[in-house]
């Protein structure tokens, strides 16, 4: 592949470099947002297929926050473009900041998930993938 751009559709980007993508993109997350050092386990992430399991159970996603494990997770095959890619890097980490055990179920509940305040806020900062990327694409 010549220049990668933010355009690049992911089916012309190999699992090695989306992975390496996520990476620089939880990076700069991490240094543009802080760290949650609230979390007993250790931050990880996954960038693959989607499990079968929740596929089924609950259709597609381009990527979650398990709270759980302390995971984010890129499903790839459910982000058309790098810039998907990085907005939903982003859209999950903004998740992992949040206080998603003790408070985000109960937003739901309240507003729904279109209107829950921590949704709202993790698509405001989605926007902020040009950063983003101005910062990571030299080191890809």
């Amino acid at each position: 592949m010549s220049i990668m751009k933010v355009t690049t559709k992911t089916y012309n980007v190999s699992l090695k470099v989306q992975k390496r993508i996520v990476r620089e993109t939880i990076k700069w997350c991490s240094t543009f947002f802080g760290e949650n050092h609230r979390r007993k386990n250790e931050f990880t992430h996954y960038v693959g297929p989607q499990p079968k399991r929740l596929l089924k159970q609950y259709g597609k996603y381009m990527g979650c926050y398990d709270c759980d494990i302390n995971r984010l997770n890129i499903y790839p095959e459910n982000n058309p473009t790098v810039k998907s890619i990085i907005q939903t890097v982003i859209h999950e980490y903004t998740h992992y900041m949040q206080p998603i055990r003790s408070k985000y179920y109960k937003l739901d509940e309240q507003y729904g998930y279109q209107n829950n305040p921590f949704e709202v806020v993790a698509r405001v900062n989605e926007k902020l993938y040009k950063n983003c990327w101005k910062n990571i694409k030299g080191n890809l």
